[in-house]
């Protein structure tokens, strides 16, 4: 249903209800309706009606920055992307809310300008009003330039456009400053005549007023700086970009105010012309410093790598202090039980930890610039170097509790005995080394960009002894296994390691460092406790040497025996058996041989003897007689060849010469007639 039916409705009740009614009733609601208007003006006129003389102006009131809240509102609502006009959306619906939360709206239905005065400013939020006005009329300036520089045409409408919105900002500035002069403390008056600078600068630029343009940001640049060393890493990230930006112009002006066009200056001159002394500006900064306007710096900050990092977030903050009382605790501990519960509440923690570095850096990883995500990175980086040490510190603490089965020579003695019982065996030793040099590793890996390089020679020197200990433990295990060659090897494999270590130990004089002289003492134990096993072990081996000869002498005394009669036995069987499978050959060289009276010399039948019962003599006799001692059945050597008769050989010479009968009329189908179609088409008889 429309407002209009709706309207029309309403008078035709009203219309209908006043002859009903009676005249008290009808004068009544006009003088409510009259009062309702009477009140919605005084409240209107209340909001109007400022009289800003009568507040006192209240000196150093004012404290804000002015470059680190423009940049955040600037990073989370589209400049990331150089989206000016959402920026421009943004801060016109600001303004709107800011005014209508501290009562400073400028009328409903008609405009009636409020302006703000340091008299009127109370707070920051009435502040950031006049901030936000001048950052929508720079916004929609630069919206204006990039869509002109799209167009590629100089639009003389679009450049009165960006001329007047530029114009606006810089009036707007220069009211900034003034309040910044009159009611804000040292730090906010170099903060706003920065921001004027710089918003002012941008005008001047497009109006090609350089020589101007060029003077302005110097100053600006040399406040950002002062200001930049007074604040945290984090801070003065904000302020390095925004002097990088500020330098990009100062080229364009530097390159339109050159005479030749052609020249680049260098960096160092670049910089010469750049950085301007201002003795003012030193003693401000000074003051700052000293005085009680100093900036406040964040109380609670973690170094990594050579870097102060503040943590400014609460739950993180109070994380690492839980960290700390955690360490505290597992130092003062001494059962290794207990130990390894705060051992694991204190991963527990950093789990936690980095799971809310990683949300943080999610959700402003997209609005704010790479040197944010770049401490991030560092913040996750030192999160994980904690973990990494107290990865170590736990194998170290379990290592150090159950080595005491290894760490004197009467200990180690035990070992060489066959039936022994221990806690822990040398293999369990050997992963826990394993695992400090996994962590170990990554520690390094970790700590590769640190500027430090004494705490890498230390780490490294760490690994060394690490596997040193791991190498010792390998050979414990072959001794335990009673393999004294092995653990005679690895021993001297070990020595040759604690060489190395000493060596490194003294090339980079770390004898000075105090953390590292219990592993010192613990190598030198390791030493005697490897030259033991050296020396048991090759007295072992001498033992068993001399034991083997002795056990090989009875063996081979009581082999030779049995091997006799086994050889003897073998000897018999195969005479036995050569015996048996003698063939008897009839030694007569066939018929042919006899005519011939070929006859085997003794060299050749002395050849054949192994397989011939005969002897030469029988052989003669028989050859004589013909007859081999009756033997009839007996082969011939060599046996009677019969040659076959040789058949012709048919060659077919005639290749193409050879001319063939003609077959087609014989191979040609005959046809068939129309009956015997017919017949075979109903009947199948025919194709």
């Amino acid at each position: 249903m429309s407002d209009r039916r709706r309207k029309k409705k309403n008078k035709q009740v009203t219309k209908t209800a006043e002859p009903q009614s009676e005249n008290k009733i009808e004068e009544e609601p006009k003088i409510e309706k009259n009062e309702i208007k009477t009140e919605k003006k005084e409240e209107e006129d209340e909001e109007l009606e400022i009289k800003p003389e009568e507040i006192q102006l209240i000196p150093n009131s004012l404290k804000m920055d002015i470059l680190l809240s423009t940049a955040s509102m600037q990073h989370q609502n589209g400049l990331r992307a150089g989206d000016y006009l959402r920026y421009a959306h943004f801060c016109r619906k600001k303004i709107q809310k800011l005014r209508k939360m501290n009562h400073l709206r400028q009328g409903k239905r008609k405009f009636h300008k409020v302006e703000i005065t340091p008299q009127l400013i109370k707070d920051n939020k009435i502040f950031l009003i006049l901030i936000l006005e001048c950052e929508r009329n720079w916004a929609y300036g630069m919206y204006h330039k990039q869509e002109l520089t799209f167009i590629g045409e100089d639009i003389k409408r679009l450049r009165y456009e960006i001329t007047r919105k530029f114009k606006r900002a810089t009036q707007n500035a220069q009211k900034i400053f003034d309040i910044c002069q009159k009611i804000g403390d040292t730090q906010t008056q170099l903060e706003g005549e920065a921001y004027y600078y710089f918003i002012n600068s941008n005008y001047l630029i497009f109006t090609s007023k350089f020589k101007e343009a060029l003077d302005i940001l110097k100053k600006a640049c040399n406040i950002y700086e002062k200001i930049k060393q007074l604040k945290d890493t984090i801070e003065s990230i904000e302020y390095e970009e925004k002097i990088k930006s500020m330098k990009t112009s100062m080229r364009l002006c530097i390159y339109n105010l050159s005479s030749t066009k052609d020249t680049i200056l260098d960096e160092a001159e670049f910089e010469k012309t750049v950085n301007v002394d201002d003795i003012q500006l030193t003693e401000k900064i000074e003051e700052i410093k000293k005085g009680t306007n100093k900036i406040n710096l964040e109380d609670f900050s973690i170094k990594y790598h050579g870097v102060n990092i503040p943590i400014k977030n609460e739950k993180l903050r109070s994380d690492f202090e839980k960290l700390n009382e955690l360490n505290s605790k597992i130092d003062k501990e001494k059962d290794v039980q207990k130990k390894i519960i705060l051992f694991q509440d204190y991963y527990n923690r950093i789990d936690e930890m980095n799971k809310l570095v990683k949300k943080i850096k999610g959700e402003e990883g997209n609005q704010t610039s790479e040197n944010f995500s770049k401490i991030y990175e560092n913040i996750l980086n030192y999160i994980e170097n904690l973990r990494l040490k107290k990865y170590i510190d736990k194998n170290l603490s379990y290592i150090s509790e159950y080595s005491k089965e290894y760490n004197t020579i009467e200990n180690i003695s035990k070992l060489f005995e066959k039936e022994i019982k221990l806690k822990i065996k040398p293999q369990e030793m050997m992963k826990l080394y394993d695992n400090l040099k996994e962590y170990q590793s990554q520690l390094i890996n970790l700590e590769k960009d640190n500027p430090e390089q004494s705490y890498i020679i230390e780490l490294n020197y760490r690994e060394k002894i690490y596997t040193l200990s791991k190498i010792f433990y390998v050979g414990l295990a072959y001794v335990l296994n009673h393999k004294n060659l092995e653990a005679y090897t690895i021993m001297f494999y070990t020595i040759e390691k604690i060489k190395e270590s000493n060596e490194f130990y003294e090339q980079h004089h770390l004898e000075n460092v105090s953390q590292l002289k219990e592993l010192k003492t613990q190598i030198e134990n390791t030493e005697k406790l490897a030259i033991f096993v050296i020396n048991t072990a090759f007295v072992k081996m001498q033992l068993d040497k001399e034991n083997n000869k002795d056990k090989k002498e009875i063996k081979d005394k009581k082999e030779n025996k049995e091997e006799k009669e086994a050889k003897e036995k073998k000897n018999d069987k195969e005479k036995k058996e050569i015996k048996e499978k003698k063939i008897k050959y009839n030694p007569y060289l066939s018929d042919l041989m006899f005519n011939e009276n070929i006859v085997l010399t003794k060299e050749q039948y002395e050849d054949l003897k192994d397989f011939i019962t005969l002897s030469y003599e029988d052989y003669l006799e028989g050859f004589k007689n013909h007859n081999f001692n009756g033997y009839t059945h007996l082969m011939q050597i060599p046996m009677n060849t019969q040659l076959l008769e040789p058949k012709p050989i048919v060659v077919d010479l005639t290749f193409e010469k050879l001319e063939y009968p003609d077959l087609t009329e014989k191979t040609k189908e005959k046809s068939k007639s129309l009956m015997g179609r017919a017949f075979g088409y109903f009947f199948g008889g025919g194709k």
